[in-house]
């Protein structure tokens, strides 16, 4: 049987109500064990962090080395380079004047051969009068070719195309 004592202490932090025990030397052992157990835990977890933190720096090493780097720049610039490409394209495509009104209003305009009028607008999106038909766009593929390739299948095949929900 534990003793509990209570007692108000007050300091310059305010006033505090401590309870004291007597513990018996059984809850003592158990205390102790409890307390190793979950020092044992800890230091499970710190090594095994340790282990995932170097593996994680490792990794970021990895990705952040010059070959890596490197990569990411080919990328950038054949990216870039397909990029110009396909402004041609899309320039010789529809024409200068369409081209300039891409550039200026962002979007042109076509009939189709069901005869209603479609629109194309600077980022892909394709549209039968103000409703957006579903047509997505790869993401590899430079914006340019996919706005060719949308006025080609939908001026080609019109009822093909769904409207976005």
């Amino acid at each position: 049987m534990s003793v509990e004592e209570k007692k108000l202490r007050i300091n310059d932090r305010g006033v505090f109500a401590v309870r004291t025990r007597q513990v018996s030397p059984k809850a003592i052992l158990h205390h102790r064990a409890r307390l190793q157990s979950k020092i044992l835990e800890a230091r499970e977890q710190i090594v095994f962090w340790q282990k995932e933190l170097k593996s994680l720096e490792t990794e970021l090493g990895e990705y952040n080395s010059p070959v890596v780097s490197n990569y990411m720049a080919q990328m950038e610039a054949m990216k870039d380079k397909a990029e110009r490409r396909a402004q041609e394209l899309l320039r010789e495509f529809v024409g200068e004047i369409a081209y300039k009104q891409i550039q200026k209003k962002g979007s042109v305009a076509f009939t189709a051969k069901d005869g209603l009028k479609y629109r194309v607008n600077g980022k892909g999106h394709v549209f039968r009068g103000d409703r957006r038909l579903c047509i997505i766009r790869p993401s590899q593929l430079p914006l340019p070719d996919f706005v060719i390739a949308a006025l080609v299948n939908v001026r080609e095949q019109p009822n093909r195309f769904r409207f976005r929900r």
